[in-house]
């Protein structure tokens, strides 16, 4: 900008300072030097042609005498050449070129100018003889003018460049001014109002561009403002979120998208359809070409756990879409739980109710009447209504873990107490069915936990076991520290065990291994459900294995309370990987 602008503007006035030299130089060589050339030989015509009449009063003899007179008041070089003889005169020497020219005769010649290019002149005289003549010196007035014209022409140049290099130092010391207002202004500095005095018109053109830089930065601010907005919704947003365009060109997309997916990080500008390759999908894509709204629900099978989409598409006027991507996983299991929890439950009180009604309906056709009857019918209406009471207390229990209603008061437990105090409890129906308890607990463990919740973890797991471990079966409880961190909480049994294939379901609802034996022994199929989510709600963790040679072991984790406890034994460690 700095030099273009200078160089350009110089080059502009040198080449019209040029153009005037070049015009004046033509001027002068066409016009204004034949002029000069026709006054001078017309001012030499008039003195030849006075000094001629004074020669032609004399006689020839008496014309070289007065020869040099004439020629020095009259300022000329004259010569005179006699019709016949020898040239005389003081300019003959001078007059050289012009007496070597041929010559027409005497009665021929007359003033004119026989070689203006010498500068001179030939006037024949009467009487015979002719006279040279010539300027003694150049005409002053044609060198003054020419002087003048050169003076003119030379200063005219020379002020033009310095005017020119004057005008251009200015102008480029605004330009610069301005051009450095502007680019800080660009940065987004915030500038106060230039001012150029001496050109009105670029402090103009500042103002203007400064008028325009502030609304930028504001139209600016605002859309960044609306952009960061956006993508705050964007990242915030669990819904995935992509814009294509009518080649299918993914230009638009947030985390959400990118995750659920499984794209690339570097998806923009490619392809979703060569991304994914979901016929669902392609279906979809191709809908929205011709309507406005499209849905396309499929399972998209990634590292871990496939998940269900949902995609909606809206399709915009430029040929391309937007498409929302909800995550239906967690919804399609729900409405599954849900519908499987109808199911069982409806199942699981067919069963008890319709014993209910058909002892009812005996005792009223006239089995009340025979005790024996009677009798029997009467158990088995109050055994039913026990095991819908069970169920329906086991219900609202889960509910109201599920839905955080469940009062935990934590506090730091004794674990030999909590476990001797379920043991007393169930100690009864030990008895009955002749089982042998042993209890092993590490002295001095404690663990943060939910009183009343601990006891019915550790009550629903012992009649777990106890329920399928046959008459005169063996059961252990045994807890321990694990690590600096977690009390590990073991209940074993030597059942006939559960096959590999039911493992990852028993903390489900309703879930039986054997749902025969499980309503013989009077279970819920929620108890393990509720052991489940009572753990979870304590920060702990819980599962399954194998027992050797036989059997089953529950084992639950849960937050340790560091004390000073005595030595681990040898024989309590615990088997690797549990």
């Amino acid at each position: 900008m700095k030099n273009g602008f200078r160089g350009v503007l110089l080059s502009l006035s040198v080449g019209l300072l040029l153009a005037l030299l070049a015009t004046a130089v033509v001027w002068h060589r066409l016009v204004l030097s034949p002029g000069l050339d026709a006054v001078a030989a017309d001012h030499l015509r008039a003195r030849v042609e006075l000094v001629a009449r004074q020669l032609e009063r004399l006689s020839p003899e008496a014309r070289a005498a007065v020869l040099a007179e004439l020629a020095g008041a009259g300022g000329l070089e004259l010569c005179l050449v006699p019709a016949d003889g020898s040239p005389t005169g003081p300019g003959c020497g001078v007059l050289r070129p012009l007496l070597a020219a041929p010559r027409p005769p005497p009665s021929a010649m007359a003033l004119h100018d026989w070689a203006p290019q010498r500068g001179g002149a030939v006037r024949g005289l009467v009487g015979g003889g002719a006279l040279l003549a010539a300027d003694a010196a150049p005409v002053p007035d044609r060198y003054a003018i020419l002087s003048l014209l050169a003076l003119l022409t030379a200063g005219g140049v020379g002020a033009g460049l310095f005017m020119t290099g004057f005008a251009a130092r200015l102008a480029n010391r605004d330009l610069e001014l301005l051009l450095t207002h502007t680019q800080a202004l660009a940065r987004g500095e915030d500038r106060g109002p230039l001012e150029l005095p001496a050109n009105v018109e670029l402090e103009g053109i500042a103002g203007s561009i400064q008028h325009l830089g502030r609304a930028l930065q504001t139209t600016v601010r605002e859309l960044a403002a609306e952009r960061d907005h956006f993508q705050a919704v964007l990242l915030a947003m669990s819904e995935g979120v992509m814009a294509i365009d009518a080649g299918g060109r993914v230009r638009l997309l947030n985390p959400a998208a990118t995750e659920l997916l499984g794209l690339p990080p570097e998806m923009l500008g490619r392809r979703l359809v060569d991304e994914v390759d979901i016929d669902e999908l392609d279906e979809m894509l191709e809908d929205l070409a011709e309507e406005e709204y499209a849905t396309a629900e499929f399972v998209r099978k990634m590292t871990g756990e496939p998940r269900r989409l949902l995609i909606s598409g809206t399709a915009r006027e430029d040929g391309g879409c937007v498409l929302v991507v909800h995550d239906m996983t967690e919804i399609r299991r729900l409405e599954s739980l849900r519908r499987d929890f109808v199911a069982n439950v409806s199942h699981e009180l067919r069963t008890p109710v319709a014993v209910v009604q058909a002892s009812a309906e005996a005792l009223q056709d006239g089995a009340i009447d025979d005790p024996e009857y009677a009798q029997h019918f009467l158990d088995a209406i109050l055994r039913n209504t026990a095991r819908l009471a069970a169920l329906i207390n086991d219900l609202l229990s889960l509910s109201r873990i599920e839905e955080g209603r469940y009062k935990f008061l934590f506090a730091d437990i004794d674990l030999q107490d909590a476990i001797d105090r379920v043991v007393a409890a169930l100690s009864p129906r030990l008895t009955t069915r002749a089982h042998a308890l042993s209890v092993r607990v590490q002295p001095g463990l404690r663990v943060r936990a939910d009183a009343s919740a601990l006891d019915q973890v550790l009550v629903n797991l012992l009649e777990n076991a106890m329920k399928y471990t046959p008459e005169g079966g063996h059961l252990e409880v045994r807890a321990l520290e694990v690590d600096d961190e977690q009390a590990l909480i073991e209940v074993k049994d030597d059942g006939p065990g559960i096959d590999e294939v039911h493992r990852p379901r028993l903390f489900e609802r309703f879930y039986r291994v054997d749902a025969g034996r499980s309503r013989e022994v009077g279970g819920t199929g929620l108890g393990l459900a509720i052991v489940k989510h009572l753990v979870e709600a304590m920060s702990g963790g819980l599962g399954m294995t194998p027992n050797q040679p036989r059997g089953s072991v529950f084992w639950v984790r849960l937050p340790l309370v560091r004390l000073q406890a005595a030595p681990l034994q040898p024989e309590d460690a615990l088997d690797d990987g549990r």
